[in-house]
């Protein structure tokens, strides 16, 4: 990667990083800034200065790119959530912010048993019809059905 298209990923994320601050204009309204030390002593921060914060903090890993505690607790968070809606339990709250996942976690789940349900009957139907057992042409059919419909479900 070039030095220029470098100098404009990094203006790019400091530009992301702006749009998530809050009241800027003034040092006193961003509470998180108050006490970091280069700038403690600034009463009316210019746009340089709090552009400076921004690069400071981005150095220091205030971005979504480096690795952090926050984001490793918010992925297992998600992961976790995941699996109790797979196991169906645990839910959250109503209207908690990781309901979504516990619902992604319940609807995977469900498909899963709804397709191992279809592959078992479908194995059923052959191994039967082929080592001479019975197979009714209607549970036959049925298996194939049910099997179309979860395939062409998969593939939306």
């Amino acid at each position: 990667m070039s030095e220029s298209e470098e100098v404009t990923k990094l203006k790019a994320e400091v530009d992301r990083l702006k749009k998530h601050l809050v009241r800027h204009h003034r040092l006193i309204d961003s509470p998180f800034l108050k006490d970091y030390a280069p700038y403690k002593l600034l009463t009316k921060p210019t746009q340089d200065d709090f552009d400076a914060v921004l690069e400071d903090l981005r150095r220091k890993g205030a971005s979504i790119d480096g690795d952090n505690a926050y984001k490793r607790d918010l992925c297992d968070a998600i992961v976790g959530t995941l699996a109790f809606g797979a196991q169906d339990r645990c839910p959250p709250p109503e209207g908690h912010w990781a309901q979504r996942f516990w619902d992604m976690g319940r609807e995977s789940s469900a498909n899963t048993e709804e397709l191992i349900s279809a592959l078992e009957l479908t194995t059923d139907c052959l191994s039967k019809a082929l080592t001479g057992g019975e197979v009714s042409a209607k549970r036959a059919a049925h298996a194939l059905v049910t099997s179309a419909e979860l395939l062409a479900k998969q593939s939306r």
